[in-house]
């Protein structure tokens, strides 16, 4: 556990300092590529250390006795802390999808980003009915923060109803080309 928590400091110390480089450096630049790639892949590894460790401490947990009836809040804080590296890893690829697909946002259509909407919206569901029903006491904060996956999820939804749309819309020549930002923007707002 140890081991996982230095790793998860530390690419995160580095990936929070190599963020304020692309923001600064020139757009397309060398440093502003180099740096974005070290933070995109500091951002994985806290993210995937969060999620091992959310997970290796609720088994650890669950196995203790200590479940979420015998220990609601402390469950809680697992669940959020689940949630958000889920919910972070989901805006994460999300935008650098984007960034990868900008020409063509029809190529994000695939499976496993319209299941990662959805698991964003149940986790946010999972959230509130454990709210619900155990009645943490840091219940106020899962509820204000449960609005984020159902928000995410929505907004990864409508990008693959939108890339749907507008692979089938008119002629590529048009105005608003199938796949192009503008045309999934448009279709989004109709959805």
């Amino acid at each position: 556990m140890n081991s996982i928590r230095s790793t998860h400091v530390i690419a995160g110390f580095i990936g929070l300092a190599a963020f304020w480089v692309p923001i600064f450096a020139r757009k397309g630049g060398v440093n502003h590529r180099l740096f974005g790639k070290i933070f995109k892949y500091c951002a994985y590894i806290v993210l995937g250390g969060a999620i091992l460790s959310v997970m290796l401490h609720t088994g650890q947990g669950l196995s203790e006795g200590a479940g979420p009836k015998a220990s609601p809040g402390s469950f809680a804080f697992l669940m959020f802390l689940g949630y958000l590296a889920i919910v972070t890893f989901i805006g994460l690829r999300h935008g650098l999808q984007v960034l990868e697909n900008k020409n063509d946002l029809t190529a994000m259509n695939i499976g496993f980003n319209r299941f990662m909407a959805w698991l964003a919206i149940a986790t946010s569901t999972a959230l509130i009915i454990y709210n619900i029903y155990f009645k943490p006491p840091n219940m106020i904060v899962l509820f204000a923060l449960s609005p984020i996956g159902f928000g995410i999820g929505r907004e990864r939804k409508c990008c693959t109803i939108g890339c749907l749309m507008a692979r089938y819309a008119g002629p590529s020549g048009s105005a608003a080309s199938p796949g192009s930002f503008s045309s999934i923007q448009s279709m989004r707002n109709n959805v």
